[in-house]
């Protein structure tokens, strides 16, 4: 296969070929990075939600985790993070990628099992019309009635997989309401913290009728999701982290 794209991260180079169903690597896997090569130690075994192209699983084999499990519901991403994985020459790193709803793939091996956690969730809500059959990569950003499926399932389930001394990392943004993620995070994590907030210009993906169901959950509960700020249309960010809540 050719390749299609570089992503770069400092001195590492990841040579990535891409698919029309498979999530490409965005801004926000940019943005992720740094967070990973900041929280990643040599010997690590980490779990990634949501592979895509495996960009994030690659490159925090690159910065020393010995072994990455990634998990993905889409088999087109499964075979697709596999390719590029042994592409870019990593043989050598335990790798485990399982198609997978949600963490539904992980057994009771797994428990305990992490040190790091990490994922960039989907963001767009669920319309009383859509079918469940994904024909295009964004179907795949469908999660549930507010976007929140896969960011909830990551706050309230994944600290079982996380060694005690283990972190999540996962991204929130105020599309999907930010009462209830901090809410969640006070739940079940005794310790959590903001690393970054940025603000973002709305992706391709969202269109209209998305940007229409922003706006009316604002006039429902008073939070900010999406806003005009010179003729573009922004939303903001949170890069989160936790520690396990032994």
């Amino acid at each position: 296969m050719q390749t299609d794209t570089v992503f770069t991260f400092g001195d590492i180079s990841i040579q990535l070929q891409l698919h029309p169903m498979v999530w490409a690597p965005t801004a926000f896997a940019q943005n992720i990075a740094s967070h990973l090569a900041k929280l990643i130690k040599p010997g690590d075994q980490v779990l990634e939600l949501g592979l895509g192209s495996g960009v994030l699983a690659i490159l925090a084999a690159k910065l020393g985790a010995k072994l990455v499990t990634g998990l993905d519901i889409n088999q087109q991403a499964i075979a697709l993070s596999q390719y590029n994985w042994h592409n870019n020459g990593l043989e050598m790193v335990k790798t485990d990628f399982r198609c997978s709803n949600l963490l539904q793939a992980l057994g009771s091996a797994d428990i305990g099992r992490f040190d790091l956690i990490f994922s960039n969730p989907p963001v767009l809500p669920e319309f009383e019309c859509f079918t469940q059959e994904q024909n295009s990569r964004n179907d795949f950003e469908i999660s549930g009635r507010d976007g929140r499926t896969v960011l909830d399932t990551m706050l309230s389930q994944s600290s079982t997989y996380l060694k005690p001394d283990g972190h999540l990392l996962t991204i929130a943004t105020s599309l999907q309401g930010w009462r209830e993620t901090e809410s969640m995070l006070n739940t079940h994590w005794h310790q959590w913290e903001t690393r970054q907030m940025i603000s973002m210009e709305l992706t391709d993906e969202c269109t209209q009728p998305y940007i229409d169901f922003w706006q009316q959950r604002e006039r429902e509960d008073g939070q900010k999701r999406v806003y005009l700020q010179n003729g573009r249309q922004l939303h903001d960010i949170w890069f989160l982290q936790a520690k396990h809540p032994r």
